[in-house]
């Protein structure tokens, strides 16, 4: 490859490389991520579960968390859904136990008689 500003056959060779500001324009164009599109593996347990735990203290829908996860990361699939019906299960369990708790509200005399 000829050097930048070289005549080659008469011809006068320049690179130029543009950012991203000169080429777009167009302010209804989605912006281009710094790092050129690569995601992180999500794969082990532990991320996948604080990170399943992040999108839930953000409000984010349980069936919306797959979506939003592969937006930010390549994920696995099946990890995920194992860490998803794990989490079903315990917010249903602690859901069960806060309206068993509510129903049956402790008898005071039976702990003063104690």
């Amino acid at each position: 490859m000829p050097p930048i500003g070289r005549f080659v056959g008469g011809i006068s060779v320049q690179r130029r490389v543009l950012s991203v500001s000169e080429f777009s324009t167009d302010e209804n164009t989605m912006p281009q991520p710094a790092d050129n599109g690569i995601k992180n593996r999500l794969i082990e347990p532990s991320t996948m579960i604080a990170e399943v735990k992040r999108l839930l203290t953000a409000g984010v829908a349980m069936d919306q968390i797959a979506p939003e996860l592969s937006k930010q990361f390549y994920i696995d699939i099946d990890l995920l859904n194992a860490v998803l019906r794990v989490m079903r299960k315990k917010m249903s369990a602690r859901k069960q136990d806060q309206a068993k708790a509510e129903q049956d509200p402790p008898n005071l005399d039976d702990k003063a008689a104690a």
